[in-house]
């Protein structure tokens, strides 16, 4: 959905329009003019909401019908409810309004569609239909369509008191004809396509009537609740194979939690059954990141650092942790520092190696992304020691690659060079399924291969990923290992070769592209937003050596808005660094546009410890100054970079892309 609004919002041909009672935040938006424009509808005009009136046939002077809009400020929704009201119960006289009630809180959302809620459960109060009042009320408890088989499951016996007691012995006639009936009113949703059943309303309903019967009938609602999570424990599948499958037990979880079982909701349900234990199934097969939050937001009580006081200290950290990883996922890295931080406090108190050890993982990991790499490489020591006073080779593996990516980034390559061979190590001593690196990890440690010139090796790690693989496995995965192969083939199509450029360079470029293709297209499908942009600017260089310049700025500008709006930094200076050289390839050279990527960049790195790209600045720095003329300083610059690129070559490691780099832009200068 991002990507296809994206593409629409930069000015593609057609019309697309969306409905939200939310803003959104996802695509630049306007109020005046653009592709990609704003149209607030928080209420109707005078004119009109008296003409909605009047197509409901409410009968009153104009002068009257308006004031009946003013009071209820234009909201759309309200006056429908308010003419079916005045239609059933008050002759359709818009003067008889004064039978709807007005209410305390005057200033909530939805304040005037309520008004009218109340005066329809009044009215039906007063009229003995009692078992409209009780599907409002059951209503109310569902986050979604209520399903038939779960309107049954209420509908049983024994009767729920307060809720589901003029529902027993209701014929299914009578139930058809007072849903019917409410239905008409526009309380309840007309069935899209054939009836099966289900009942459905307008969010506003939900919230009025639900916590209606919470205040009325509080151990009623639990019990409703309750029976609700039973019933799709039992139903659903034991363990759900895709995402449509595990809906059930999401459901299911909400329930639980509104019943006040949390315990047996994160424990039996979520982590048991959605998770598989530490399979982590839910993330590591079917990617399923935004609906796993979702299904946490409910063991919350403000979202997401006031968890329910139901839980253990144990669950807490848990719940938290889990959290804390789907924000970062979904790219809201400022959401999910609370409750990591929380989770790793909580899992050192209670001298838990297993859950300290991946809390501290998940809270460098939201370092790295966020570009902050002494807290990253602070929370990676932490994790590190954890691990090893837990035996499990996978996390232990995890957590030196993802130190050996930190310590990259840092320009600490024979440092990273160790933790990387120390992870390869232990995978390949656990065998069995997990005997290679794999997802980010193998991601990490490609990066790193590529950037010290092993590009071969990095390849066949890539491969050996993948080949392990299957097409079921998570689309972040699958998406993270193809960039890693595609970050290999490229190096490896743009490796200096003695004399001519190599004959297969272009069709080595094309198998990167491809491969590229289906890293983006995983990842997009995934929703795991921190891999995307390192992913658009590979693709970037790669357009720009095939000569697709608009594909390129096409990539390079979503990259850049990803990076920037998420908090990406050091994928933003990657872009950034890009972006420069991008402006002095054109023709003619656009030194200004140059040297802002550039001055952004530079701060980029200071502030975030991105010591990797000193010699990537050196070398845009002496482009940048050949361009303006200076060709001497520009020069020296790129000879300074091959030195800082070799700062660790006498312990054997040298940033060899930055070296191979400068060396090319050297004999451009001589060329030119």
């Amino acid at each position: 959905m991002y990507a296809l609004l994206r593409e629409l919002s930069r000015g593609m041909d057609g019309l697309c329009l969306l409905s939200s009672r939310v803003d959104l935040t996802d695509i630049p938006l306007s109020d005046t003019s653009g592709p990609a424009r704003r149209v607030n509808l928080d209420r109707l005009s005078t004119e009109a909401g008296r003409a909605l009136l009047k197509h409901y046939n409410i009968k009153g002077l104009d002068s009257e019908l308006d004031a009946a809009v003013e009071e209820y400020d234009g909201h759309a929704l309200a006056l429908v409810l308010l003419a079916e009201h005045l239609r059933e119960f008050a002759d359709g006289d818009i003067v008889k309004r004064d039978q709807v009630p007005l209410l305390d809180e005057e200033t909530r959302p939805g304040e005037h569609a309520f008004r009218v809620m109340e005066a329809y459960d009044i009215a039906l109060k007063r009229d003995g239909r009692e078992p409209e009042r009780a599907i409002l009320r059951i209503i109310g408890l569902f986050d979604r369509p209520a399903s038939q088989d779960c309107l049954d499951a209420l509908r049983r016996e024994p009767a729920i008191k307060g809720v589901t007691d003029s529902l027993i012995g209701l014929s299914d006639l009578d139930w058809r004809h007072a849903v019917g009936r409410l239905r008409k009113w526009r309380l309840l949703a007309q069935p899209r396509g054939q009836d099966d059943g289900s009942l459905d309303a307008h969010p506003l309903v939900r919230e009025y009537f639900g916590p209606k019967l919470e205040r009325e009938s509080p151990e009623g609602f639990r019990q409703a609740h309750s029976r609700l999570y039973e019933h799709l424990r039992d139903t659903a599948k034991q363990l759900p194979d895709t995402l449509e499958e595990m809906e059930p037990l999401f459901q299911a979880v909400h329930h639980g939690c509104r019943a006040t079982r949390y315990e047996e909701a994160l424990g039996e349900l979520y982590r048991d059954r959605v998770q598989r234990g530490s399979e982590m199934f839910n993330w590591c097969q079917l990617g399923g990141f935004s609906a796993d939050a979702t299904v946490l937001s409910a063991f919350f009580q403000d979202p997401w650092g006031d968890p329910s006081p139901h839980l253990s200290a144990a669950a807490t950290g848990y719940l938290l942790n889990q959290t804390g990883a789907d924000l970062v996922a979904l790219g809201r890295l400022g959401e999910a520092d609370k409750p990591l931080s929380i989770s790793l406090r909580i899992a050192e108190q209670e001298n838990d190696p297993n859950n300290a050890s991946v809390s501290a993982l998940n809270v460098a990991e939201l370092h790295l992304v966020a570009g902050r790499l002494i807290d990253a490489n602070n929370a990676i020591d932490k994790a590190c020691l954890w691990a090893d006073d837990f035996a499990e080779p996978v996390l232990r593996a995890s957590v030196r690659a993802a130190r050996g990516a930190i310590l990259h980034r840092r320009s600490l390559l024979c440092r990273a060079l160790g933790s990387f061979r120390e992870a390869a190590t232990i995978a390949r001593q656990h065998g069995g399924t997990y005997k290679h690196l794999r997802g980010i990890y193998v991601a990490y440690y490609c990066h790193y291969l590529v950037n010290t010139g092993a590009a071969h090796r990095a390849k066949g790690e890539a491969r050996k990923a993948i080949q392990s693989r299957s097409s079921e496995h998570a689309p972040e995965v699958l998406g993270l290992e193809n960039l890693a192969l595609a970050r290999a083939l490229y190096a490896l199509a743009c490796k200096p070769m003695s004399g001519n450029i190599h004959p297969a360079r272009d069709a080595a470029l094309c198998t990167a592209d491809s491969h590229l293709h289906r890293a983006l297209e995983h990842l997009r499908r995934s929703g795991f937003r921190p891999g995307l942009p390192g992913a658009l600017l590979l693709r970037v260089a790669v357009a720009c050596d095939l000569g697709e310049p608009k594909v390129a700025q096409r990539d390079l500008n979503e990259a850049l808005e990803l990076s920037t709006r998420i908090g990406l930094r050091l994928h933003e200076t990657d872009a950034r660094l890009l972006q420069g050289h991008m402006a002095l390839d054109d023709s003619p050279p656009d030194v200004e546009a140059a040297q802002q990527s550039l001055g952004r960049a530079q701060q980029l790195v200071e502030e975030t410890g991105y010591h990797l790209r000193d010699a990537d600045l050196l070398i845009l720095e002496g482009r940048l100054l050949a361009k303006q003329g200076d060709t001497i300083p520009g020069r020296t610059k790129l000879h300074d970079a091959i030195t800082v690129a070799r700062r660790e070559e006498k312990d054997g490691c040298v940033y060899q892309l930055a070296v191979d780099q400068a060396e090319r832009c050297l004999k451009e200068l001589e060329q030119s």
